[in-house]
């Protein structure tokens, strides 16, 4: 499974974490925002999972903390260009 992604010149890095609640795992993840050139790097809640949601899946929460990611450096696209 991949859990990097470049986009738009920033490498976005999906950090799985496992629960376990009673018979059943579910997955959470954060996400790690790096410049390309490596001069900055954040880290952010995935807004689905900071709200007690949870993934079935490790690749779920892989693919909402990307997506997450990707809206984020969009938002950050629209700023800079307006």
């Amino acid at each position: 499974m991949e859990n990097n992604f470049v986009y738009k010149g920033y490498r976005l890095c999906a950090i799985v974490k496992r629960r376990v609640a009673g018979n059943s795992a579910s997955f959470t993840a954060t996400l790690t925002m790096v410049r390309h050139d490596g001069s900055k790097s954040t880290t952010h809640g995935v807004p689905d999972f900071v709200e007690g949601g949870s993934a079935a899946t490790p690749s779920r929460a892989v693919d909402a903390a990307i997506l997450y990611g990707r809206q984020v450096v969009d938002r950050m696209s629209q700023v800079t260009s307006a």
